[in-house]
Parts: C-alpha cells; structure tokens; sequence
C-alpha cells in the first residue's frame, strides 16, 4: 500500500509540474520574457567590463595646426569627462553615443578625457565625428581633471578652435552635490539600485543614505570624512571643489570668453540640481542641467541628446529641454527614481534673497517661540517622511519643503502673539512667493513616479550635523540660511 503511495504521489508531482510548465509557457506568451530581455540588455550594456578605448575608432592627429579650421557653428558641446576613476567605460561608451551622430554642420562635439587605459593614465581632448574621433595630444600638462587649470585649458582650447554662436560645457562624473569630500573613497551609486521583479524596474535603496556610504569614521568636526566630489581624479586624489570651480569659471567667462558666458552649464554626475550649485555658477551660466537624485552609471544618452543636430541648429533653452526630456525618455522604462530639469540661472538671485527673508523670518520665530513649537513645526517639514529627499535625506526638495512649511505654520506658537501673528503673515506671503520663483526658473523637469514631488531644484538640510565645508560657500556664508540651520539642526540630533 506504501508503495502504491508514493507511485501516486510521484506521478501527481510529474503532473504538476507538466501542467504548470505548459501553463506558464502558454499564459505569458513572450510578453514577460521580453520585458525581462529589455531589462537584462539593460543591465548588461550598464555593466559590460569589456568596454576599452580600442573599440572607438580613433585617429590621431599630432598637431592642432594639422587639423582643418571649423567654421563657426550654432553650437559647441564641450564635456570634461573625468573618467580616472570607476566610471572609466561609461565614459567610452558615451563618446560612442555621441560618434553614432557625430559633429555637424550645426554643433562641434569636443571632449577632454582624462581616464586610465591598461594601467596607463591618458588625458586626451577628442573632436567627435560621424563613426569616428580625432584625438589631440595634450602631452602631460592636463593630466589632473581635479585640478582647474585643466579645466581652463580645455577651455581655451576649445573656444579657440571650435568657435559657435553658443556654449555647453557639461562636468561628466561622479558628484556629491554642494559638499566638498575629504579623502578617496569609491561608491558607484549604480550599486544602490535593486532590480524590482514585480515593476521589473530599477529601484534606489533608501534604507541607506548615499553620502554616508561614501564616509568613513575621521578626526573631522563632524566625525566623518565625506569622501568625493565633482570631476574625481583617481590617481592624484584630487577634485574641483566649490571653490576651485568658482576659479576656474571665473578665469573662462573673463580671460577665455571675453566676458561672456557660458549658454549651458550641465553635470552628468548626481545630486547637483542644488539652490547652492546654482549659486556658483549662476554669473558664468545662463542656463543649468543637472539632477536632484542620484544618477545611474550610464548617465546621458547622448545619441539622444544629439538627435536634433542632425537636422539643423537649435536655441539654448529648446536645447536644454530636449536634454531633460531625453534623460526621461532613457530611464522611464528602467526605474522610478529618477530627476532631471533645466533651470534659468537667471533667476537664481531672486531665490537666494527669498530664502534669505524666509530664514531671517524663521529665526525670529525661533526666538520668540513656546514649547520648541517653531524647530517642531521646521523639524516636521522637512522630515523625511513628509518632504520630497533623495538618496541623502540631507538633500531635500525646496519646493515641497516650502509647501509644507505653509502648511505648518499654525504650528508655530509665539510668546507675543501680536508679533508672532505678524511673522506668520509674512511667512506665509514670502513662501508663496518662493514657491512662483521656483516654478519660474525651471525650464523643464521631469520625474519617475517615486519622485512626483520634485520640482527640480534641492537645498541642504542636514539631520543631524552641519558639514564643515557648507559654511565656506558661497551661498551659506552670504545667506540666512546658514544661520538658520545651526538654529534647526540641533533639534534632530
């Protein structure tokens, strides 16, 4: 009888299996396999290893005096791409993005390259053409991508050779935001992405904050050694910190660009669509583009981006939205983590003494307050549960906080009711009119579903501790805000 059993029950297990296999293979019909396909072929391009300099067609070109003068053009892309580093086959893979379109009679493609080939460091300025890349020799003088006068010379080579009616220099690496690292440390934000099998999408961990992933334990003020930044040079540990940038974009506006500046200034490199980035560059750049959140490894497609320069020329700002509206058209069907907008630098100051009102409001609320009434109701708006952040929490949007500030204003408790009452009026007045400054100067911003309340510009606001290098800047050491957020910031530690 035992027998007969388990024949019966191994039989019925053949059976199941059978039907389930049939079942399956019927029901999805290609259409989930596809989709896990599209995905994988994703993932696979994101981290091929075997990406090298020798699958670009390159030919050499010793001297600029051999190279044929360009006509003036609509456009010139200039990119700093700061590739010594763990990003190094991402950054051949966008150049053979952009060789698929190639320069035009409507826009120069000039690239530095700083990257390390076979153990080898090479820096290298590459003019981009259809399927093909005239490479320059820039012998051992540019050899540091973390040091501005890098910058400057690629710079001057480029406006000396490419001239166009209009300018876009994009810094292509890793990026931090508006704090300034100490130390060499690496971190592929790519890694904090988890593929999802129910959306069969891409989705950020935010268990864990980016910036302190990039940390370790130091001797520091603030205990912690904040470990990268913009433009990262692996073999010289150096980088372009907010000062060095500062320098370097003041020495191309007034003694490379006679005085002009820049049409787009682009980051392919997380966390930089910040209020404070925005305030450095603002007098060199006309326009911004760059992300609240974290960016994956593969950055932009700048096939994509190229597109319409195959048909003619194209303005900055129609440009800089083309951009924003590529980033989306690449990563929508990937993840739902994912910013991207232009921002008009134009209007940047309006907004710097707008927050600067409502900081200097804040203290005085602060300073009148019962009960902690006042850091509660600050503490709420910007707690991480309430108010758009990304893969910092450190970083938040400053729109959704101010909306959420409004909204929190019965909140605040005065020991004068009369001047409390009065503060709260124009609070109220002056987040209103933030809010309508914020939606003025960005051009063009966009989304995934995980971040629908981004509205494209972000603020640092800390959770526990300030870094030391927020105060240098330029925007905290002639801004409210500064002041403000070594009154709040205590509450959460």
């Amino acid at each position: 009888m035992l027998k007969h059993m388990k024949k019966i029950i191994t039989l019925y297990s053949i059976f199941l299996l059978i039907f389930f296999t049939v079942f399956f293979t019927e029901t999805n019909n290609g259409s989930i396999p596809e989709r896990d396909d599209q995905y994988s072929s994703f993932i696979e391009d994101m981290y091929d290893e075997n990406i090298s300099l020798n699958s670009i067609p390159i030919t050499r070109i010793p001297k600029i005096s051999d190279f044929k003068p360009q006509d003036k053009k609509n456009f010139t892309l200039a990119l700093y791409m700061a590739a010594d580093n763990d990003l190094a086959r991402y950054a051949i893979r966008n150049i053979r993005q952009m060789s698929a379109i190639g320069s035009t009679n409507s826009i120069n493609i000039v690239a530095h390259l700083d990257i390390k080939s076979n153990n080898k460091k090479i820096c290298s300025h590459f003019y981009v053409e259809k399927d093909k890349v005239l490479e320059f020799n820039t012998g051992n003088k540019m050899l540091d991508s973390g040091n501005p006068e890098s910058l400057i010379k690629f710079m001057s080579f480029v406006i000396e050779n490419f001239p166009a009616e209009h300018y876009m220099l994009v810094f292509w690496d890793h990026g931090t935001g508006i704090v300034d690292p100490i130390g060499n440390k690496k971190m592929r934000a790519t890694d904090l992405f988890l593929y999802n099998p129910e959306t069969r999408k891409l989705e950020l961990d935010r268990s864990v904050d980016y910036l302190d992933l990039i940390c370790t334990p130091g001797n520091d003020p603030t205990g912690y050694l904040l470990l990268r930044g913009i433009c990262w040079d692996d073999t010289t540990g150096h980088y372009l910190t907010n000062q060095k940038l500062l320098y370097a974009l003041s020495i191309i506006k007034h003694d490379v660009m006679g005085g002009k500046k820049i049409d787009i200034i682009g980051f392919d490199a997380c966390l930089m669509s910040m209020l404070e980035v925005a305030t450095i560059i603002k007098d060199y750049g006309n326009i911004m583009v760059s992300s609240q959140e974290v960016e994956l490894g593969t950055g932009w497609n700048y096939q994509s981006i190229l597109d319409p320069f195959i048909h003619g020329s194209i303005d900055p700002v129609s440009f800089s939205k083309h951009i924003v509206k590529a980033y989306e058209r690449t990563y929508s069907p990937h993840t739902n983590d994912y910013t991207l907008s232009a921002i008009n630098l134009n209007y940047i100051e309006d907004l710097e003494n707008n927050i600067n009102t409502i900081a200097n409001i804040l203290v005085s609320c602060l300073g009148i307050q019962k009960n902690n009434s006042v850091k509660k109701a600050i503490a709420t708006s910007k707690n991480r549960r309430l108010c758009t952040h990304f893969d910092t929490p450190q970083y938040i949007d400053l729109h959704h906080f101010y909306r959420n500030l409004q909204t929190n204003i019965p909140l605040f408790i005065c020991n004068n009711e009369q001047e409390g009452n009065r503060l709260k009026h124009l609070l109220n007045i002056k987040l209103e009119e933030g809010k309508s400054i914020i939606e003025k100067l960005i051009i063009e911003n966009v989304t995934g579903k995980n971040l629908s309340q981004a509205k494209g510009i972000s603020i640092y606001f800390p959770e526990q501790r300030i870094h030391p290098s927020y105060p240098r800047t330029e925007f905290a050491s002639h801004n409210a805000w500064g002041t403000l957020l070594g009154e709040a910031v205590p509450l959460t530690r």
